[in-house]
């Protein structure tokens, strides 16, 4: 018994948290990307901007031309508040922490944008005739489908804009009192709650490939990290051994000379700067010179130069222009 009240209660209570998890915002970098993409969608809805005029000139009549005037300004300016938003955002990077903000003020102008389409029925419903009452079911059904191709990466932004829509027509046709009238005003909810699904649907592909595409990202990281460590693992075993067989084995020869006194003070000395130099060289070696052969061939000049003069050697140096090492 326990065990089926549990059920029961466990049922409803898991449906609420993967709502719950639908509208909720994802990680910081996934949001911004599906930011991005709603933002970028804003454009292919600048053509809408003419539609509020258009209404205005097939609805307006003597009882409600004055506020289909100001609705039809009002539904221009919100547009292009989100348009402008959007592009001034994707104009310029935007930093992890500035995700959710946007996220949260674009909620907020959907919402706007839902209330001032959701007004246009109860504008007009009721002084317009059957011809006029179809545009305008036309124009909510256009306007949820439109919002549902710009809006579906991050469902919260939807349901901001289609919900005050779906409510508003919904709650005006059922007043009307008509049986044809609350039927119309069921199917908008059920249509509205389709449209819903197909929105969860879009966004959970939207955040499935860019997770995926953070990953990929992740790992070449990764592997350009150990690869990395291995060119550094693979320089100082070269270190190693360049100077063992160099520095080391000229040392063990100086040492065995001296052991048995086959060299004098001037050649000792000959030796060890001879140690010196390649010491310097294997030094040299290390240095970063992000494929310069010019800055090579001036630390081979700044090394060796002083040893050859000291020997009589005269050292000319010309610079030309050298291409870059492949």
């Amino acid at each position: 018994m326990k065990r089926a009240i549990k059920a029961c209660w466990d049922r409803p209570r898991g449906k609420a948290m993967k709502l719950f998890n639908a509208l909720s915002f994802a990680e910081d970098r996934i949001l911004l990307e599906q930011l991005r993409l709603v933002m970028s969608n804003f454009r292919s809805t600048l053509i809408a901007i003419v539609m509020p005029p258009l209404l205005y000139l097939a609805l307006a009549n003597p009882s409600n031309s004055t506020t289909l005037a100001w609705w039809s300004v009002a539904a221009v300016l919100s547009n292009l508040n989100l348009q402008f938003y959007g592009m001034r955002k994707l104009a310029s990077p935007m930093a992890l922490t500035q995700a959710r903000p946007t996220a949260f003020t674009l909620t907020v102008f959907n919402l706007l944008e839902g209330l001032i389409w959701g007004l246009l029925p109860w504008l007009v419903i009721g002084s317009v005739n059957w011809a006029g009452l179809v545009l305008v079911v036309a124009v909510f059904t256009g306007m949820l489908g439109g919002g549902l191709a710009t809006q579906s990466p991050v469902p919260l932004l939807y349901i901001a804009f289609a919900m005050p829509q779906t409510l508003m027509i919904a709650s005006k046709l059922w007043f009307l009192g008509d049986n044809s009238y609350q039927i119309l005003s069921f199917a908008t909810v059920i249509y509205f709650i389709s449209l819903f699904g197909q929105a969860k649907n879009s966004a959970r592909f939207t955040r499935s490939a860019i997770e995926v595409r953070f990953e990929l990202a992740d790992s070449h990281a990764k592997l350009r990290a150990i690869e990395h460590k291995q060119t550094l693992e693979q320089e100082r075993q070269r270190l190693m051994q360049d100077m063992h067989d160099g520095l080391g084995s000229s040392l063990i020869s100086a040492l065995r000379v001296v052991e048995h006194n086959k060299m004098d003070a001037s050649e000792l000395a000959d030796v060890l700067k001879g140690c010196i130099d390649d010491l310097k060289l294997a030094i040299d070696s290390m240095e970063p010179v992000d494929d310069n052969l010019l800055l090579l061939l001036a630390t081979l000049r700044f090394r060796l130069g002083p040893r050859l003069e000291n020997t009589g050697i005269k050292l000319i140096w010309q610079v030309e222009k050298i291409p870059a090492l492949l």
